[in-house]
């Protein structure tokens, strides 16, 4: 069972509980601890704004390298809609981590260059570095799966032999 299905159950366990007036068994007390560590986490992602997604992080890496960048143009390489590429750099300008400039492009049309604010940049090194965390602990689960896979497939091979 994975972390969101075990914090699921440990929040409808706790639905239950409180709504017979029991108390939790000692059995299914480890899911309320994973239900307040979902509870802080959302505290602490709502106290460091609305912004942690890692199509913002992606945004904000795109701007940072190329301000010019269209939003068709940055839909483009990131690959996403120009819709979510929009409300993503909204996001960014309303959180104050980014800011919209008017200048003519060679067409003669107007244009926006998006240029990092000092804070976004701060919070762009923040994101990095919990994006790379996050990436860590994928590539140490994966290395565990294949482990485990490569385990059961020895395992069957040799009692085939």
């Amino acid at each position: 069972m994975g972390y969101e299905e075990r914090a699921c159950e440990a929040l409808l366990l706790c639905l239950r509980v409180t709504r017979h007036g029991g108390s939790v068994p000692e059995s299914r007390k480890p899911l309320l601890y994973i239900l307040r560590d979902i509870r802080d986490k959302a505290k602490e992602s709502v106290s460091q704004g609305p912004i942690v997604t890692e199509a913002h992080y992606r945004v904000l890496k795109a701007l940072e390298a190329n301000p010019e960048l269209s939003q068709r143009q940055l839909a483009n390489e990131l690959g996403i809609s120009v819709g979510k590429a929009n409300y993503c750099i909204k996001a960014l300008i309303n959180a104050g981590w980014v800011k919209a400039r008017n200048f003519r492009n060679s067409d003669n049309k107007l244009a926006y260059a998006y240029m990092l604010t000092p804070s976004g940049i701060r919070r762009k090194t923040k994101m990095t570095v919990r994006f790379l965390e996050h990436r860590r602990c994928e590539l140490e689960a994966l290395r565990r799966e294949i482990a485990e896979l490569s385990a059961e497939l020895d395992g069957k091979d040799t009692n085939n032999s």
